[in-house]
């Protein structure tokens, strides 16, 4: 029994100090921070060829409330909320560029987000229709989900995938 209890404190103190380190001292390590100004973001804009977009529009689909420590280590430990979203960028005298594509009423339900919106959702698959583009933030569900829910082929073309979003990478 006493073999036991102490089995019991090792991994009390190993779960605890494994919590304190994820969610209050997750220091980022000895990367250098990589600056980059307005003025070098405006050049590389610039350097695009074609339209610019003209603004940027945001769709809500749902959201929750998370511990405010996911955001950065060491804050309050308080809930802050997130949300899914997708943005649209209207390019005049051609085709929006859509960035995210929010998320299916079955996948937000199993991520346990609330007050879904399917009128949001059904904006973005239109728009999502008739986009020029469709890029992603990065791979998780609740970025590329409304695409893949769509299952539209002619929008799926228009999606632009980095490596490392593709399985495999």
């Amino acid at each position: 029994m006493r073999i036991v209890k102490r089995g019991l404190l090792v991994l009390l103190v190993v779960l605890v100090a494994a919590g304190y380190w994820l969610l209050v001292d997750n220091r980022p390590g000895n990367d250098p921070p990589k600056p980059i100004t307005v003025a070098q973001l405006r050049a590389l804009a610039a350097a695009m060829p074609g339209q610019a977009p003209s603004a940027v529009e945001v769709e809500r689909v749902t959201g929750r409330a998370v511990p405010a420590t996911l955001f950065a280590a060491g804050l309050a430990p308080r809930q802050r909320e997130t949300a899914v979203m997708a943005f649209r960028l209207p390019v005049p005298g051609g085709q929006p560029v859509m960035i995210d594509s929010g998320l299916s009423r079955q996948a937000a339900e199993a991520m346990q987000f609330s007050d879904y919106d399917a009128t949001a959702q059904q904006q973005i698959d239109a728009q999502l229709r008739g986009a020029g583009l469709v890029l992603f933030t990065h791979e998780h569900i609740d970025h590329q989900g409304g695409l893949l829910a769509l299952n539209d082929p002619a929008a799926l073309a228009n999606a632009r995938f980095n490596p490392g979003q593709l399985p495999g990478n």
